[in-house]
Formats: structure tokens, sequence, C-alpha cells
């Protein structure tokens, strides 16, 4: 779910359509994935994420 919701940004599509992007073409869209992870790693805002997602998860 985690990282469905950080591809919410790069595709700008619905949740559900994104689920069903992936489940359709993973192979393909694998790659995608994993650059946009890494970008965010590299730009240390995933770490800002994760903590984001624990505060909000405990409110």
């Amino acid at each position: 779910m985690f990282i469905i919701k950080l591809m919410k940004a790069y595709y700008y599509r619905s949740m559900k359509r994104i689920r069903s992007k992936i489940g359709r073409n993973l192979e393909s869209e694998l790659p995608v994935i994993l650059f946009v992870l890494k970008v965010l790693y590299d730009n240390d805002l995933l770490n800002a994420i994760d903590e984001l997602s624990k505060i909000i998860v405990l409110k």
C-alpha cells in the first residue's frame, strides 16, 4: 500500500487504477517503481515520508 501511495504522485491516477496497472504489467512497471524509490531515497525523502506516516497512524 505504501508503494502504491508513492506511485500515486508519479502517475496522477487513483490508487485503484495504479493497482490495476501494476497488476497487469508488473514486469514493465517494476523498473519505474524502483526508480521512484531510488530518487526518493537519494533525496532523503523516503525517511521523511516514513516518519510522517508514523505520525499520521498514531493520531
